[in-house]
């Protein structure tokens, strides 16, 4: 879980901080203690799938597990290319027209994002955007530029 999505469920229990004081927080003095958390999170996930493994599953060999291995990462990079295009296509469409940088009205554009694409919750695709902007911008740059040329 992101540190925006963690702050977004702060201001839900407690709105009497706008989002961007709970971020300023989460990233500044609770920050040692989620990553903590997050490192043991993870350590327990991977002892509990290790158990999980031994207790009853077969372990491919290690070819099979490789290419299981390979085809996951083509497939995960495949789907976030795939994410990528989608929302470069919707800022294209004029999808976000009207839309402020005000939280209130960027909340709305991500409800309008998952509305087109229900893959992904509100929540998610901004955290997504958040992570990939620059490939997004990249990405409508190239669309504006082909609809241009045409």
């Amino acid at each position: 879980m992101s540190n925006t999505r963690i702050a977004k469920l702060l201001h839900e229990k407690m709105p009497h901080h706008t989002v961007n004081s709970w971020n300023t927080m989460v990233g500044g003095q609770l920050r040692e203690m989620i990553e903590q958390k997050r490192k043991r999170a993870g350590i327990a996930y991977r002892k509990n799938a290790h158990t999980e493994e031994i207790s009853g599953r077969q372990k491919p060999t290690s070819e099979e597990g490789d290419k299981a291995v390979k085809r996951q990462k083509i497939s995960k990079e495949e789907s976030r290319n795939q994410d990528i295009q989608f929302i470069a296509q919707f800022f294209a469409d004029g999808e976000a027209n009207g839309v402020d940088d005000e939280d209130d009205d960027r909340s709305a554009l991500w409800e309008r994002l998952h509305k087109k694409g229900k893959w992904r919750t509100p929540s998610s695709w901004e955290e997504f955007y958040e992570e990939n902007h620059l490939e997004v911008k990249r990405h409508f740059s190239d669309i504006i530029d082909q609809e241009a040329e045409q």
